[in-house]
């Protein structure tokens, strides 16, 4: 949805209902994704 619409994640996340915006910013994090992560 978000790519064939042109919409952030976040945007996408919120129209299908998925999460609200305040969910996606606490959970979605963006840092986390692009290192590894050790001991979790």
């Amino acid at each position: 949805k978000a790519h064939q619409e042109g919409l952030t994640l976040k945007q996408a996340a919120v129209a299908l209902g998925y999460l609200t915006g305040e969910e996606f910013d606490r959970h979605i994090r963006p840092e986390r994704m692009v290192s590894p992560q050790l001991g979790e």
